[in-house]
């Protein structure tokens, strides 16, 4: 069964390499989108997401609509984390 992953990110100096390890974590039926900050064309859909999931901080994860423990995946436990498929 696939996972819808949400990726919050501001392009920040570690946005990318963490959109990256996020990506590498998933399953290959996983079916993932990265909201930037920094694209204006995206930036009403990822304030709505992220206030619907309650978004606080960036980067941010969540997985079919919750929020992932930031903790686990900023320790190095991203594949746990995810709790991929």
């Amino acid at each position: 069964m696939s996972k819808r992953i949400e990726v919050f990110t501001d392009s920040g100096r570690f946005g990318d390499q963490f959109t990256e390890r996020v990506k590498g974590a998933a399953c290959p039926r996983c079916v993932i989108t990265v909201y930037d900050a920094h694209q204006p064309d995206a930036l009403e859909t990822m304030r709505a997401k992220a206030e619907a999931y309650g978004v606080t901080v960036l980067p941010s994860v969540a997985v079919d609509g919750h929020l992932v423990d930031m903790d686990s995946l900023q320790q190095g436990n991203i594949r746990k984390g995810l709790n991929p498929c």
